[in-house]
């Protein structure tokens, strides 16, 4: 337990400085004023008015975030700085969530002590969370961070069968398609190897039934979850200049 906490304290001083206060310039991270912020405590709307040069953009293919768009526009709202916003919605949890989520995984693998603690390092001291954070992709890195946990319930759930495991597979895959549904193409990809590789171990029929039973549950809830937007995606047409 102690070296999960030096990790956690050790690892975000190779980042030091995208935990500093005020404005981050030098470098591609993106400033986003506090009344572009507010304009998200709205209702999703397939129109938005932001980039493309101020004339707006068809937005169905990425209101998945709205979620996440609406709390940074609520703290926006209650005079949070921009900077503390980053910190408090996606890089501290980026952190805190990918320590655990690596320390969850790698004990059920029988893998303790410095072996947890190298394996944290690589999974968020590397250059590809270096570039998300630095670039300002910060949903992309909040989802990253997403995956351990999410493959730690999954094992919970179909190989040990423990209560609760689905549930928390669930809703860690929802927060992820929420940081960036993009990334579910990656995870079912990480559970398909996975199902494949049992499946060649002759897996049992109990746990082939739990995967069906978990993919089954989690398709229903990503659906009417992101429903507010495939309805408008297979509903709308995109707006399109005249072919004459």
């Amino acid at each position: 337990m102690i070296r999960w906490y030096f990790s956690l304290i050790f690892i975000p001083l190779f980042f030091w400085t995208i935990f500093l206060p005020g404005v981050h310039i030098g470098h591609d991270f993106p400033y986003v004023y506090p009344e572009a912020l507010k304009e998200n405590i709205t209702i999703p709307q397939v129109w938005s008015t932001e980039g493309s040069e101020g004339m707006g953009y068809y937005s169905v293919d990425t209101l998945w975030s709205w979620p996440i768009d609406v709390v940074t526009g609520l703290l926006s709202f209650v005079r949070l700085p921009f900077w503390a916003i980053t910190l408090v919605v996606f890089i501290i949890p980026t952190f805190v969530i990918g320590s655990v989520g690596v320390h969850k995984l790698l004990e059920g693998f029988g893998i303790k002590g410095i072996g947890i603690f190298v394996g944290q390092l690589v999974f968020l001291a590397n250059s590809y969370l270096a570039l998300l954070l630095d670039g300002g992709q910060l949903s992309i890195a909040l989802a990253y961070s997403l995956f351990p946990l999410a493959l730690y319930f999954l094992n919970e759930a179909v190989d040990k069968n423990l209560p609760n495991a689905s549930l928390k597979f669930v809703l860690s895959v929802a927060f992820i398609s929420i940081s960036d549904f993009r990334f579910l193409y990656i995870l079912f990809f990480l559970v398909a190897l996975k199902f494949i590789y049992g499946f060649a171990q002759k897996q049992r029929g109990k746990v082939i039934f739990r995967y069906i039973k978990l993919g089954f549950f989690t398709t229903i809830f990503l659906f009417f979850l992101h429903l507010y937007w495939i309805l408008p995606s297979i509903l709308a047409k995109a707006p399109e200049l005249p072919s004459n």
